[in-house]
């Protein structure tokens, strides 16, 4: 083989080395960049769900609608109809099934290309489920957070507090109740340092006897998820935040 040839086929080998590190990165920009490549070799984004991968793309191909509000987060959210429960709100449902935190930080770019004057958070409880350790729950939070505040500057970011659970479940798990109150403290703690809101749901939802770890039962259908009376109480607590003035 000549020199000359050699030469190029370096070339072309380097090029290519490249071009097979570049695609992904630059396919992960949107969904969040370095955080969003850390995350998935950590494990911490849901897996190859084909259903998860599928809802996500059909939110990309939506035509842009004019829009008030977008509900985001996991099932809680998704199983909402929110735009029956507030009707005077244009609102997108932005839940899809199993997400998690550093999930949802990988598609927010679809809800900040939206522009919408407010968006109502409510993620952490699959995350607890995986037994990830609250640091890396709470730092994930902090930049999905920091996303959504430089991209909507002048939008209302509401972080809602991780619901209690129905204790009476028996396939409920003990150490997700007990790592409720602390993330939900520094939920609290977080959201007024990237000027988020912070909409503390337990008092609507929690048993009056369980330290806002416990569901009210009737609200709930199993461990995590609500009952149709329990997204009535939800619709009540967003209705009642939208209606006070944004500090």
């Amino acid at each position: 083989m000549s020199r000359r040839a050699l030469v190029i086929g370096l070339v072309a080998s380097l090029l290519l080395n490249l071009a097979l590190v570049a695609i992904p990165i630059v396919w992960s920009w949107d969904r969040g960049g370095v955080a969003y490549l850390w995350s998935r070799l950590r494990g911490d984004a849901p897996g190859p769900d084909r259903r998860y991968a599928d809802r996500a793309a059909l939110h990309e191909l939506l035509p842009a609608v004019p829009t008030d509000l977008v509900m985001f987060g996991d099932s809680i959210t998704a199983d909402g109809p929110w735009s029956e429960l507030l009707p005077d709100w244009r609102v997108l449902n932005r839940g899809i099934s199993g997400d998690t935190v550093a999930g949802a930080l990988g598609r927010v770019s679809e809800v900040t290309r939206r522009r919408p004057s407010a968006v109502f958070v409510l993620l952490g409880v699959n995350d607890l489920l995986r037994r990830r350790p609250l640091g890396e729950i709470l730092g994930d939070y902090e930049r999905l957070l920091t996303t959504l505040r430089q991209e909507l500057p002048a939008a209302r970011l509401v972080v809602q507090s991780v619901l209690p659970v129905n204790v009476l479940e028996p396939n409920g798990r003990d150490d997700v109740v007990a790592t409720l109150t602390p993330l939900n403290d520094g939920l609290a703690a977080l959201a007024p340092r990237i000027g988020a809101q912070f909409l503390d749901l337990r008092p609507a939802f929690a048993n009056a006897r369980s330290k806002q770890t416990a569901a009210n039962p009737e609200l709930m259908v199993d461990f995590l998820h609500l009952s149709a009376r329990g997204y009535l109480v939800w619709a009540d607590e967003v209705k009642r935040a939208l209606a006070v003035t944004s500090p």
